[in-house]
């Protein structure tokens, strides 16, 4: 079997095994979970108060039935708080634990005495390839090399039918090839044709290099709605807005069922308040408004990210960018030798695990600068060719 890291205490009884792994170290970073854990507490807190208030009531035999139903309901808002408050321990202080038995795989996520099970085998034998997926962390656009985020990374496992699921996520990634490799050897010999799973390593070292064939994508693609002006001075190209639903990435949703929640949180207040069965200290309400403008702000972005249009204007050798929302319009302006390259690149944000891309223009002098993010991937490689060959620039990155 493989050779694996001393951190890992491998318990192994034939070819089934058990892989623990140390507390996460990252430095610093642990601290990124308390605002999630503080953050759960105070959600947690207020409409606990007023299920206190009306399980107090109910035990003094005033209301009957309806009081303790009242109660159960405001109790279930306090179910989306676990979510933040088990990712903000995890980054805090937990650890993971890989179980393969029995040709079934299973992870767990410890935290002190918890335990929280993923049971990840879709059927026997059906393990067909398993991702090992190195950081791509990134800071202004380029990838960290660096520092605690640098060579983390996530082991994924791949079945025969099914999207991949995360196994093991924040921790070295020469640690998760050695867990792959030896699992992969395990599970192949415990399947019945004795063919082990693929190791697979994902790299993302290369992911900024851009190639030069690019280049040739200068067609425009089907059902696109970018609107191309040629003259001999140059181009323009005019994009209209995406709409909140789908240019918000999700935001628009997030709001409306943020809005919601708070709005029942509110309404448990105030019944508790109307009926007299409690007061309610004063404190909760600068700390409930500050989830009121969390929810408008996330509201008002959403509709601010579905309005945004934009135009980009070559006119003689000049690189001219307006991005226009419901607020003040964002401009910039490049002189042609100020500029080394414009390219269709990942702006670092990800949503349901899938990468958002954007147009990005990087400076000969300064940093890069990304725009339009959330447009497809082949609207974008081609307004950064047209640019380009406007420009009369190479794709290479600097």
């Amino acid at each position: 079997m493989t050779t694996l890291p001393p951190e890992i205490r491998v318990e192994a009884v034939r070819d089934d095994v058990t892989y623990t792994f140390p507390t996460r170290r990252l430095g610093a970073l642990h601290w990124l979970g308390l605002p999630l854990v503080l953050f759960s507490i105070g959600w947690f807190w207020i409409p606990g108060h007023a299920v206190h208030g009306l399980l107090k009531e109910f035990s003094t035999g005033r209301g009957g039935w309806p009081l303790l139903l009242f109660a159960c309901f405001f109790g279930a808002f306090m179910i989306p708080g676990f979510m933040p408050l088990g990712i903000g321990l995890a980054i805090l202080c937990g650890r993971a634990r890989v179980v393969w038995h029995g040709q079934k795989l299973s992870a767990d996520e410890l935290v002190g005495p918890f335990r929280w099970r993923r049971r990840l085998t879709m059927g026997k034998d059906s393990i067909q390839k398993l991702l090992v997926d190195r950081s791509d962390a990134r800071a202004n656009g380029r990838l960290i090399t660096s520092g605690p985020l640098a060579d983390q990374g996530s082991l994924r496992v791949e079945f025969a039918r099914g999207k991949p699921r995360v196994l093991v996520i924040g921790y070295p990634h020469e640690w998760l090839q050695a867990v792959a490799d030896d699992l992969s050897a395990r599970a192949g010999a415990q399947s019945g044709s004795g063919s082990k799973p693929e190791v697979e390593v994902i790299d993302h070292s290369h992911d900024d290099d851009t190639p030069d064939e690019a280049e040739g994508a200068l067609v425009q693609p089907v059902g696109s709605s970018v609107q191309l002006e040629e003259t001999a001075a140059g181009l323009t190209l005019t994009l209209p807005p995406l709409g909140a639903r789908k240019g918000s990435y999700g935001l628009l949703h997030f709001g409306i069922i943020w809005c919601a929640i708070l709005g029942v949180i509110v309404t448990a207040l105030i019944f508790s308040m109307v009926r007299g069965s409690q007061s309610v200290p004063w404190p909760v309400f600068p700390f409930l408004s500050v989830f009121v403008l969390i929810g408008v702000f996330v509201l008002v972005s959403a509709v601010n990210l579905g309005k945004r249009r934009g135009i980009i204007r070559v006119l003689d050798g000049t690189l001219q960018i307006a991005q226009e929302g419901l607020f003040k319009p964002k401009l910039w302006n490049w002189r042609r030798e100020e500029i080394a390259t414009v390219c269709a690149g990942d702006s670092g944000t990800r949503v349901n695990n899938r990468a958002i891309p954007e147009l990005q223009i990087f400076p000969v002098n300064g940093k890069k600068v990304g725009v339009f993010s959330g447009r497809d991937d082949a609207n974008l490689e081609w307004m950064a060719a047209k640019l380009r060959r406007a420009l009369k620039i190479r794709c290479d990155q600097p």
